[in-house]
């Protein structure tokens, strides 16, 4: 391992951090299973009080905390097999509620297609029992990967305390990790970075309304998570155990393990996200090495930090990932016999909005004339390019979900669509692009937060989809 030249890779990244006057910036820490060997820290913890940005500086670590779940759940012997037997994925095997491949929709995209913004402040109780009310799953169990907050959240809920209580004797305690899980992005954690994010050109603090569970809820430094590397690298953790490559019931290897991923160089890691916070913990175990990052900026890219890191130590070119050939034809495209859409934009995937190309949304196509064909999600899928058409006057009226008090409303003039939905200072006004006579794709922003999503028009009603929630159906009214 060149751990200069990895260093070198690492000064570099925080370099553009740095070369920002008072601007938010982040850590990179590398490491063996012994020791660090080296760091790099560029910009500020907080804006407001110009505190730089240290290893020892806290961050939200946004969704690497899955692996501490997943770890608990291993520690306390948890058969993977069990059905959750609760809420949403009351039939969905444990395992499969943590490897993605659940299909077990996801509460905070839910619960945005309805109109409920991001920054709403929800309790853990009330996102449990919304869990509870919703009906039916993205797709049947162990048929596809698709990534999901809920079964991480669904499970914590379920021990009921048990986690804690295993995390902080099991880990936390014997690997001296001053890690916390604050519920709400109010509570007060001492030497927190406030996540920062770009509107309109200057810096803002980011703000998240809902209970922070499990699924990425836990707060420390760089150095915090790299002892936990360390402790994953020496066998004091289960890597090897949250690392096993899963399976779909067909048989076939997914790349996503539990609360883990496999990629490139032969790393497995795993990366987080919340508003202003960005995450990765990057090991690669036959070398027994990691990388860390932490940063408190929106527009950091935490995965490519830490691939360019990785290929430094290892002497060879910095990999990518997802990627598609340049033959493939930018545009909008429709599956058939399903309601999703598919984007081709830079050479890139996007599947209803999200990035296809990592472990968790695999995408593998080529081109047949017009038509994409291939793999998206570890699902054989037949995509067509969407031609612009004008709204069916059949779209208009009023659609309503009762067991989940939602509703919203379809306006057509003029062979143009509207979605309208909530109310008072929460109402808002969607523009519709017919892809073909039965879908429409909508995107919508909300602060620093964007989504794209699908309305399918169909039975008599119409469904809501979007990467992460495909089973909101509403009647006509």
């Amino acid at each position: 391992m060149d751990w200069q030249a990895g260093l070198a890779a690492a000064r570099q990244a925080a370099a553009k951090w740095q070369a920002e006057e008072g601007a938010p910036g982040g850590a990179i820490l590398l490491f063996d299973a012994r020791e660090t060997r080296g760091s790099a820290c560029g910009g500020l913890a907080d804006p407001g009080w110009r505190i730089p940005f240290a290893t020892e500086t806290k961050s939200r670590y946004a969704s690497v905390s899955k692996q501490f779940l997943a770890a608990c759940v291993l520690a306390l012997g948890i058969d993977l097999a069990a059905p959750l037997g609760f809420g949403a994925g009351d039939a969905v095997p444990i395992g499969r509620a943590l490897d993605m491949t659940g299909g077990l929709p996801d509460v905070m995209e839910s619960y945005w297609l309805l109109g409920v913004p991001p920054s709403t402040g929800l309790s853990r109780a009330a996102l449990v029992d919304f869990s509870r009310r919703m009906e039916g799953l993205n797709f049947v169990p162990g048929t596809e990967i698709s990534y999901s907050n809920t079964g991480y959240r669904l499970l914590q809920a379920k021990l009921a305390g048990a986690y804690e209580e295993t995390l902080a004797q099991r880990f936390l305690r014997p690997l001296g990790l001053d890690l916390v899980l604050p519920e709400d992005e109010a509570v007060v954690v001492p030497g927190l970075a406030r996540g920062m994010v770009q509107v309109n050109g200057h810096w803002e603090y980011g703000r998240y309304g809902p209970h922070i569970s499990a699924s990425g809820g836990l707060a420390g430094s760089a150095l915090d998570l790299a002892r936990w590397g360390q402790a994953l690298l020496r066998g004091e953790a289960p890597l090897a155990a949250l690392s096993a490559t899963r399976h779909l019931a067909d048989g076939r290897a997914t790349a996503y393990g539990l609360g883990f991923a496999h990629g490139p160089l032969g790393t497995v890691g795993h990366g987080g996200s919340l508003p202003g916070y960005k995450s990765y913990l990057l090991l690669m175990p036959e070398e027994a090495a990691g990388v860390v990052v932490l940063s408190n900026r929106e527009d950091t890219d935490p995965h490519a930090v830490v691939l360019s890191v990785a290929a430094a130590l290892r002497g060879v070119p910095t990999p990518t990932e997802g990627k598609l050939p340049d033959s493939h034809p930018e545009g909008l495209y429709v599956a058939e016999g399903e309601p999703l859409w598919l984007e081709v934009r830079d050479c890139h995937a996007f599947l209803l909005g999200a990035l296809a190309g990592s472990a968790h949304l695999p995408v593998a196509l080529g081109v047949e004339g017009e038509t994409l064909v291939g793999e998206v999600g570890q699902v054989r899928r037949r995509f067509r390019r969407a031609a612009p058409l004008p709204a069916p006057p059949g779209w208009e009226g009023r659609y309503v979900h009762k067991d989940l008090d939602a509703a919203f409303d379809v306006a057509v003039q003029g062979g143009k669509a509207m979605l309208t939905r909530g109310a008072g200072p929460l109402r808002s006004v969607i523009d519709l692009q017919p892809l073909h006579p039965g879908l429409a794709l909508a995107r919508h922003g909300e602060g620093a937060w964007t989504m794209s999503f699908a309305v399918a028009f169909e039975d008599g009603g119409a469904r809501l989809v979007s990467n992460r929630s495909r089973m909101l159906r509403f009647a006509r009214a």
